[in-house]
């Protein structure tokens, strides 16, 4: 089949990724190729070394900014009406991973069968969007966890939605024997709702060094927060690429998860898990399908005192055991779903 798979016609697919959307993206799209389907990517940019094809989209020549709008808010509007106008009607399936809503107005002009993966938890505008898209285009969706697809169905009413867990290349994460006497190591987003203080806070609490990796989203929080609290034993590493970021796991003796939102999936766990590296983290922050112990010990409240305490369970863990549950969720089996899914949205629509 030839797929096309959508993201923000702004986002890069050059590592360091913004975030696990598109990590989760480009191993689909490499896993699909594999599969022997055509895959294309709308996209800003991407690395030419992939076995797929970026769709990019021409920015304007002249200023885009305006009394409201930025010049790249400006230039992503440009964009995104230049979907809505381009010719995809020789993909068999369009499939989306966008959080933005304008993306699903202009993908109602088209006629493909259509997926669309349930990335992140509802917000106003783009819960509006999903269900104007669905009344107009009937795509099938998928939630990424059972978290999302309880939370999603009551707002898609009629729609069918699918669970479809995400997966990882278990070959980009080899396992390392997690260092005893290392550092915690806690990655993601430096912002608020990700929650990187907590992790601090434990740090300051066990006396174990920190090491933060992440791209600053939000840098009135790293400046009023974490900043701050950095220190000889409390690091912030950057915003690396996996390979930087698979040198940094070898000194670890365990990841923490502390997102304070309720977490969609969570590939950084899946990640950590299969190099060998167990998990302390809070419910929010870590899906049920994750939540498998002694490899991952989770605790419901939102409480880093409570969470050092468990830190003690984790020298007994045996990392090949961590890796061998991370091994029941890899990207193959995903993509293998996927490929069954298309397969089944195509037929139903022809017969529509």
């Amino acid at each position: 089949m030839k797929i096309l798979l959508v993201t923000d016609p702004m986002v890069s697919l050059i590592q360091p990724y913004q975030g696990g959307t598109e990590a989760f993206t480009v191993e689909l799209a490499q896993a699909l190729v594999h599969q022997g389907h055509i895959v294309d990517i709308v996209a800003s940019k991407g690395d030419e070394l992939m076995p797929f094809q970026v769709k990019e989209f021409e920015e304007s020549p002249y200023s885009m900014r305006d009394d409201i709008h930025s010049e790249y808010e400006g230039q992503q509007t440009y964009k995104l009406l230049q979907y809505g106008m381009v010719d995809i009607s020789s993909y068999d399936i369009v499939h989306y991973h966008s959080f933005n809503p304008t993306i699903y107005e202009m993908g109602s002009l088209h006629s493909n069968p259509s997926i669309v993966t349930l990335h992140i938890p509802p917000n106003d505008e783009l819960t509006v969007a999903l269900q104007l898209f669905n009344k107009r285009s009937r795509p099938t969706f998928v939630a990424i966890s059972e978290r999302m697809k309880q939370v999603w169905e009551p707002l898609l009413p009629g729609a069918l939605i699918v669970k479809i867990v995400n997966g990882i290349n278990i070959d980009q994460w080899p396992l390392v024997q997690h260092d005893q006497d290392g550092y915690l190591l806690w990655t993601g987003r430096i912002n608020k709702e990700k929650n990187p203080l907590d992790a601090i806070k434990i740090s300051e609490e066990t006396g174990i060094p920190l090491k933060i990796v992440g791209n600053i989203a939000n840098t009135d929080y790293f400046e009023q927060k974490i900043f701050p609290r950095l220190s000889d034993t409390i690091e912030y590493i950057g915003h690396v690429t996996q390979q930087q970021l698979r040198d940094v796991i070898a000194g670890t003796r365990v990841y923490v998860a502390t997102a304070v939102w309720q977490e969609p999936f969570g590939l950084s766990i899946l990640e950590m898990l299969a190099s060998g590296l167990p998990v302390v983290g809070y419910e929010s922050a870590i899906a049920p399908e994750l939540q498998q112990k002694p490899y991952v010990h989770v605790i419901p409240t939102q409480d880093p005192t409570l969470l050092s305490k468990v830190l003690a369970k984790t020298p007994s863990i045996k990392p090949s055991d961590c890796r061998s549950f991370a091994m029941t969720m890899t990207m193959v089996d995903c993509a293998a779903h996927y490929d069954t899914l298309y397969k089944e949205t195509k037929i139903k629509v022809h017969h529509e």
